[in-house]
Order: C-alpha cells, then structure tokens, then sequence
C-alpha cells in the first residue's frame, strides 16, 4: 500500500492538533467511496487497546545498531556503556538501533512489564515508546510510567 502526492507534514500537524483520526485505505474498487467513508465511520478506536496488539510478548536484548552509512558521528562511543529498559509500546526499530549504535544495552519489554521487574533490573535509563491509539484504554501503561517516573 502505498500514498503519492500527500503533503505529510499537514498530516502531521493535524494529527497533532485533532490526536488520533480514522481512514481508510483500500485497493478493492468494488466498494465506493460512500462506502469506504461509512466503513471509517463505522471504527471507533477511543477506549480500544491497540498497544496490546504490537507489542512484543515476552523482553528480550536488542542489539542491531544502525547500518554505517547512517553513522554521523566519528564511531566511537564515549563514556560508559548505558543499560536502557524500553518498554514496547509500538516503538520504532530505529530508535534501538540509535540507542544500541551509542553503545547502550537495551532489554525491550512488552507494555504489560511490572514496573517492579523494571526496577528490580537497575537500568540507567527507561524509554517509553509512542504507539497507536488512545492512552487512557491503557491503564496499566499509565500506572506502569507513574510508578517508574522519578525513580530511575
């Protein structure tokens, strides 16, 4: 699926103006335009868990770095090496990669993880994703960030 000739930033600045919108993309010319505007009418996402469905299942150690011609810096890596929590809430692989390229070790943990577990692992530092949807149809994500902010 693909767009051309959309202006991205107006997308974005609407997005950050009216927050999450729906739409619809299709490559079935059987159904008309009417009836993809009642089919986008149709989807609710407020107070529907969409972080559920692309978060990882279980942490794990994400160690790819960005690719060498992505690199702007000399290569080296200063200072001390930094453990990174980073709580999947639809992250982007960039940013691990990013992360790891500065020499960071970072454990990638599903958006249900315990804030306890997290602390319990002494990290340096902990990263919360963006993701899709609506934060308040995710409680737990709320409540996990409360008990961690100030603490790590």
């Amino acid at each position: 699926m693909g767009i051309y000739d959309v202006d991205t930033r107006a997308i974005t600045r609407r997005l950050r103006e009216d927050g999450s919108l729906i739409g619809v993309l299709s490559t079935d010319n059987s159904k008309t335009d009417e009836q993809l505007l009642q089919m986008s009418k149709s989807w609710d996402i407020v107070g529907v868990d969409l972080i559920s469905g692309v978060s990882c299942k279980s942490p794990h150690e994400w160690v790819d770095k960005t690719k060498q011609q992505w690199e702007f810096s000399s290569g080296k890596v200063a200072g001390e090496n930094f453990h990174v929590v980073a709580y999947d809430f639809g992250i982007k692989h960039n940013i691990l990669r990013r992360l790891a390229s500065y020499g960071c070790k970072i454990t990638v943990v599903p958006s249900t993880w315990p804030a306890s577990e997290t602390l319990n692992m002494k990290p340096d530092g902990v990263l919360f994703s963006n993701g899709p949807g609506d934060p308040s149809a995710v409680p737990y994500a709320v409540e996990t960030v409360k008990n961690i902010i100030g603490k790590v």
